[in-house]
């Protein structure tokens, strides 16, 4: 009696779901609109109408033209030009002059794909506007001192009217302009101008009326402007500040003070000199030259000798200009002379090694005499020069130094023991101090495998092998395996991380301890970490789906699905149902399986599945053996092999691992014979014999299995297959449900 699941019903399922669930797809259109939809212009203007397109879920390009009611072309005399954005647009529509004056009934078209929209637009034609001039001055009230000139702004207002505007400066109703009074007049394109007003020094103080004349074609407009001329102020000046006013120099040095000046109309050099209070001369060992200005500040620098009594002098600046004289008190203190400012430089270390993005610092020794000012250090190439590239310094000081830091950037330059100097500098004393620089690049490498895709059986482990390159970190690089972005192992999977240094390359050993019933994928990741540098690189794992079960319950075998592990599946049964089941023979936990011989065998065949308990030797032999072998779980090894062929197990560990430890194919010529010895830990010991008479090209499979609990039975199998004709595949592994 068959069973049915709900596997062969799901294709009905989805079928009735996607016809109570249709898709539908959303609504693709837009909306035209336009801002004014009544126009009215006159012959030979123009004017912009603006066009509005709202989507709703509509991409496609919009066409957008002007036309005549029902799409009829345009009435003689308009045009227009249309600017899209991402709005909609605009229009710019002209009527030329000899355009009918009428309402014309237009339409604004809008096609996109397969929708078409359309508006009305009412445009009225009149008759052009009368043309006209207007003229508007700022001041219309001008004042100018004699012997200078003053400007007036001058405003047009057109009213259908272009071409430009030439602008005048006349005497009222036209006369003549008074003598010493000018203007070169001016031209205006647009609506903004200005004329300049000349006033010569011999004009009279006094009131003029004057007028301001625009023409422009046949048209001719005047405006009055009053012009006062008044006479220049008086001529003076001031002396704002001396900066400094009190000055302090030692005995035999020099210094200055800035004059700062404020002229009143006065034009002509002022001279600056140096004397004491009164008007005395200055006392001896005090010098200071004339100094003559023209604008309106001078520095005024001032000596001492050696030899000056030191002591506070009480002096004044002196400013002269023609008739006029001020004077400013200004003080001069003199002091003795000092001991020689000095100090001298050094750092510890003198020289740095730093990785590339990495910073390194020197402590920096200051021992200043009769020096109090700020001392300035800094990292330089030797003379001055620029320092490498990516490499700067900064500078903290404190009272009897400071911290010198070196810092160098990701991408800094490599050096190896370049000679750069410690510059410090305050006023006038420089020191330097040799320092050597050495850049190493920073740690880094990179990470790669050779196997990207990895597949291993159920219970199986696999080599994985990860190669380090360009190495530069100094301790030892680990590498380890984990789940994408760094998340945990999938349950099963287990892979002890491993140590790599310089360039060199290791295995991480995969180890798979689940059993699955189907074939999974899994995206994890090989981490690299070392040196402060985290690389890592992708990896997908395939555990395939757990092989052949015996089921001692219903005692069948169940298969391997098909397409995994090479499809061992009979062509004619996929499920074979296990015959002449026997008890373990005297204690020894011995059971036989006698199996159905493959159709494609010819007699006389026999096939032996055995189960041995607690196996520490297990021995398969094969007589008349040529060909190759391929072990599950690694790339095929070609081999040639004559006589004999040995396959030997280790010693079963406790727990023993589940899996495949052991399976071969032999490709035969002839008859074969393969025996079996499985000895237990009580020292007994059973044969199993195989006796097949195989065609030439057939093949042979001889596997072991063990399973993961101490109680479980490992099993020997052995499989004949055909390679020349339909498939009829057998093996026997025991794996617990």
């Amino acid at each position: 009696m068959k069973r049915f699941g709900l596997r062969p019903l799901m294709p009905i399922l989805l079928m009735l779901l996607m016809a109570c669930n249709p898709s539908t797809e959303p609504i693709k259109s837009f909306s035209l609109s336009i801002d004014p939809a009544n126009l009215s212009l006159g012959q030979g203007a123009s004017e912009t109408v603006n066009v509005s397109l709202e989507r709703t879920n509509f991409t496609d390009p919009i066409d957008v033209s002007l036309q005549g009611t029902g799409g009829t072309a345009l009435p003689a005399g308009i045009s227009a030009t249309f600017t899209a954005n991402a709005t909609g647009g605009s229009f710019n529509i002209s009527v030329a002059n000899t355009t009918v004056i009428k309402e014309h009934a237009l339409e604004v078209k809008a096609v996109g794909g397969s929708i078409t929209k359309t508006t009305a637009l009412l445009l009225n034609v009149t008759a052009p506007a009368a043309s006209d001039l207007t003229l508007e001055l700022n001041p219309s009230d001008l004042t100018v001192t004699q012997g200078q000139a003053g400007t007036v702004a001058v405003i047009l207002t057109r009213t259908n009217l272009t071409g430009d505007a030439v602008i005048s400066l006349q005497g009222t109703g036209g006369a003549a302009l008074p003598t010493g009074i000018s203007s070169a007049g001016t031209t205006i394109a647009a609506t903004t101008g200005s004329l300049a007003i000349n006033v010569a020094a011999n004009v009279g103080v006094n009131t003029y009326s004057l007028e301001i004349k625009a023409v422009t074609g046949s048209i001719t407009k005047m405006k009055p402007l009053t012009l006062k001329v008044v006479a220049p102020a008086a001529s003076d000046f001031s002396v704002t500040s001396l900066v400094p006013d009190k000055l302090s120099l030692e005995q035999g040095k020099s210094g200055s003070t800035v004059i700062n000046l404020t002229r009143n109309n006065l034009t002509a050099d002022i001279v600056l000199s140096l004397q004491s209070q009164g008007g005395a001369g200055l006392p001896a060992g005090i010098t200071a030259a004339n100094l003559t200005v023209t604008g309106n500040s001078g520095t005024l620098s001032i000596s001492t000798t050696a030899a000056l009594a030191p002591k506070d002098y009480a002096l004044e600046v002196k400013a002269v200009s023609g008739n006029l004289t001020k004077t400013t008190p200004f003080t001069l203190t003199v002091t003795a002379i000092a001991v020689p400012s000095d100090f001298t430089l050094s750092s510890n270390p003198s020289s740095l090694g730093l990785e590339q993005g990495k910073s390194g610092t020197t402590a920096i020794t200051i021992v200043r005499t009769n020096l109090s000012a700020t001392i300035d250090v800094v990292l330089q190439g030797v003379g001055g020069a620029t320092l490498p590239t990516g490499i700067s310094s900064s500078f903290a000081a404190s009272s009897t130094g400071g911290t010198l830091t070196v810092n160098a950037t990701a991408s800094a330059a490599l050096q190896n023991d370049t000679s750069l100097e410690i510059k410090a500098a305050s006023g006038t004393i420089v020191k330097t101090t040799p320092f050597k620089l050495t850049i190493t690049p920073k740690p880094d490498f990179t990470l790669t495998t050779g196997t990207p895709t990895l597949t291993i059986e159920p219970t199986f482990s696999k080599p994985l092998g990860v190669t380090l390159t360009g190495n530069n970190v100094s301790t030892s690089v680990t590498v380890s395996l984990q789940g994408t972005n760094g998340a945990p192992l999938p349950t099963g999977i287990t892979a002890a991380p491993v140590n790599i240094t310089g360039n060199n390359a290791d295995v991480l050993n995969i180890v798979v301890t689940t059993n699955n019933a189907s074939t999974q994928d899994f995206s994890l990741e090989i981490k690299a970490v070392g040196g402060g540098v985290t690389k890592t690189t992708a990896v997908t794992l395939t555990i395939l789906a757990a092989p052949f079960a015996v089921n001692k319950a219903t005692q069948t075998i169940i298969g391997w699905k098909p397409g995994e592990l090479g499809d061992l599946l009979s062509a004619t049964s996929d499920n074979p149902t296990i015959a002449n089941y026997t008890t373990p023979i005297d204690g020894t936990g011995l059971v036989s399986y006698e199996l159905p011989i493959p159709t494609v065998l010819s007699a006389p065949s026999t096939l032996l599945a055995t189960y041995c308990p607690n196996t520490t030797n297990l021995t398969f032999s094969s007589s008349t053996v040529k060909g190759s072998e391929r072990q599950f779980g690694a790339p095929n090894s070609a081999k040639t092999t004559y006589g004999s062929l040995i396959i030997s197990n280790d010693t079963i560990t406790s727990p023993p691992k589940l899996g495949l430890e052991q399976a071969f194919v032999v490709y035969l010529d002839g008859d074969v014979n393969v025996t079996g010895t499985c000895q237990n830990s009580s020292g007994i010991i059973v044969n199993v014999n195989v006796n097949a008479q195989l065609k030439q090209g057939w093949n042979i499979l001889v596997g072991k299995v063990i399973t993961v609990s101490s109680a479980a039975i490992p099993v020997v199998g052995v499989e004949v297959t055909s390679r020349t004709t339909v498939p009829a595949r057998y093996a026997w592994r025991y794996y617990p449900r």
